[in-house]
């Protein structure tokens, strides 16, 4: 299963609890709560999708520049433990602070 299959079953997944609790639980379904959920569930499945193309395209990218699949993911491990944020700010002393 590739990983846009697995988004969009992911998505039809929700669609199909999204309906099961309605059938059971009886909950009235107005149009706006179809809108909304409509809205909601095509926007997570667009982002699911485009974020597994955009993978599998720089991972085409980079077999073709020969960068084999262990050194990409020993670069992964390396961005990983770089910090992410950079504090820059000096913290003042306890009670410092003027209203």
């Amino acid at each position: 299963l590739s990983q846009v299959s697995a988004a969009v079953a992911n998505s039809a997944k929700r669609v199909v609890i999204l309906f099961a609790a309605v059938f059971f639980l009886g909950e009235s379904v107005t149009q706006r709560k179809l809108i909304g959920s409509t809205i909601a569930i095509t926007g997570v499945t667009m982002y699911s999708v485009a974020k597994a193309l955009a993978g599998r395209a720089q991972k085409a990218a980079k077999a073709k520049a020969g960068v084999t699949e262990a050194e990409v993911q020993k670069q992964v491990e390396r961005d990983r433990s770089k910090p992410k944020v950079l504090v820059t700010e000096e913290v003042e002393e306890t009670g410092s602070w003027q209203p």
